[in-house]
């Protein structure tokens, strides 16, 4: 055999190998939820085991995940969880540009405090969520059963005691501080949901739609639970203005055009933001 044609098979064997090494590599196939009594948990499906899986946790209502390497496609994609899940408001996924090389990152946003905890199991990645209870305090110790029934059995007497003998004080004036905490957890659960109605504006789907809506209703209530300070009034209904255009987007009755009103919605969230 020629140098040449050695040459030739080697380059041969070469590619074959790379072709074997990428068509092993994991694709990303579709994520999926299942919901417990007391745990959630999303399912990434990929076709092979990836390997190496971590999370890091951006705050207390957004994790995100990073797999790889995993052949990503080349569009974006975004996920709500059904209306009544806990825990998981939804998914947002990153593209890829569908080759060898890539990972696989994923934002998840919480409707609530939990704990996670990540697990591989053959080709699906699991990201659980359950309760974040919170550690009980004397000296590390948990309180007896006895302990813990006197405790259920006299503070309520307390509490009544204290209440009977208290003189009733005047109505107070607006809470500034507690204002500004209440608005800026609405301002953020509005943005961690925003990629999610843009989603569903660009296209409609009425379960998902439904579960955006029902989140939206969720930060209209904390807008009404709040006691308004004379100042903040205009910043206040301009925020109103910005989630009540969002439920409209959202309507699975509203006949306009979703986007603009969408981008609406977000561009009176701009202006309530730099008032707030």
């Amino acid at each position: 055999m020629s140098r040449r044609s050695t040459f030739s098979a080697a380059l041969l064997v070469v590619a074959a190998l790379a072709g074997i090494v990428e068509a092993a590599e994991p694709r990303f196939e579709h994520v999926a939820l299942l919901a417990g009594r007391d745990r959630v948990s999303l399912v990434f499906e990929l076709t092979s085991e990836p390997n190496d899986v971590a999370t890091r946790r951006v705050s207390a209502a957004v994790l995100e995940l990073d797999a790889g390497p995993v052949a990503m496609p080349a569009r974006p994609a975004s996920f709500m969880a059904p209306p009544g899940t806990r825990f998981v408001m939804g998914v947002s996924i990153q593209p890829g540009n569908g080759t060898a090389g890539g990972r696989l990152k994923a934002r998840i946003t919480l409707l609530e405090r939990a704990r996670s905890a990540v697990r591989v199991v053959g080709r699906r990645v699991y990201v659980d969520f359950s309760a974040d209870e919170l550690p009980i305090k004397a000296e590390g110790l948990a309180p007896s059963p006895r302990q813990e029934a006197r405790a259920t059995a006299v503070q309520p007497r307390a509490q009544v005691a204290a209440a009977a003998e208290a003189p009733t004080p005047p109505p107070a004036p607006a809470n500034n501080q507690a204002y500004r905490a209440t608005v800026a957890t609405a301002i953020e659960r509005f943005e961690q949901l925003a990629p999610f109605m843009l989603s569903a504006s660009a296209s409609p789907s009425e379960p998902v739609l439904k579960a955006i809506g029902s989140t939206l209703a969720g930060i209209q209530g904390l807008l009404l639970s709040v006691d308004v300070p004379a100042d903040a009034r205009q910043g206040h209904d301009v925020l109103a203005s910005a989630v009540a255009a969002a439920v409209t987007a959202v309507s699975p009755t509203f006949t306009g055009d979703r986007a603009a009103q969408a981008r609406q919605a977000l561009s009176l969230l701009a202006q309530a933001k730099s008032t707030n």
